[in-house]
């Protein structure tokens, strides 16, 4: 009973997946410290009652930065994705934060919300490699989804190891519902971009 109890629960949280937030860049500070331009990003009202849905149900929502450097009115420079999945451990009650190189817990989701919001001396590009005349703009798009690609086989997965016996025709039931929920790619909330420009000879050399 308990595991469709729980089935039911993502059932709910996915009827969620549709959002449109009202994400917004708060702040972009650069730098340069040896050799690099940095970035310090804060973002604000990546949670609203949707996501936080989703995420107390046991689903990720999952946060993405997109930054580009590019020269004033001409080409990119380069373009960096940091991707960050929100998710509660419903075992063991901590909020678990991931990216492809670490994972943080968090006993409370504000706790959870002020990490993935902030970008830390995030490495852009070598100023070495930048015009000392030219002017740069870095870009910021934020952009927030309740349930990253990733996992959309990982709940179709565990509803197919959930079903047995006589409740096996319901199981495909749910799992055909979720696969139409989760099969294709759902709307995201997305910032306008924020920019600002700079001299590489004019940054703060940070310490």
């Amino acid at each position: 009973m308990q595991r469709w109890v729980r089935i039911l629960g993502l059932f709910w949280a996915l009827a969620w997946v549709d959002v449109a937030l009202g994400v917004d860049v708060e702040g972009i500070e650069l730098g340069r410290r040896d050799g690099w331009v940095l970035l310090n990003l804060r973002a604000r009202e990546l949670l609203d009652t949707k996501i936080t849905s989703t995420i107390e149900s046991g689903l990720p929502g999952t946060c993405v930065y997109r930054v580009v450097l590019r020269e004033r009115a001409g080409p990119t420079v380069v373009q960096r994705l940091m991707e960050f999945s929100l998710r509660l451990d419903l075992w063991e009650e901590l909020y678990i934060l991931e990216t492809p190189a670490r994972s943080r817990t968090f006993a409370s989701l504000e706790e959870a919300d002020a990490a993935w919001s902030r970008l830390h001396e995030l490495r852009l590009f070598p100023t070495a490699e930048l015009r000392a005349s030219a002017t740069y703009e870095v870009a910021v798009e934020v952009i927030v989804r309740p349930l990253a690609a990733a996992d959309r086989a990982r709940v179709a997965e565990f509803v197919r190891q959930t079903s047995s016996g006589d409740t096996q025709e319901f199981a495909l039931d749910v799992g055909s519902v979720l696969s139409r929920l989760l099969g294709g790619d759902r709307q995201s909330s997305a910032t306008p971009m924020a920019s600002v420009t700079f001299v590489v000879g004019e940054l703060e050399q940070w310490p």
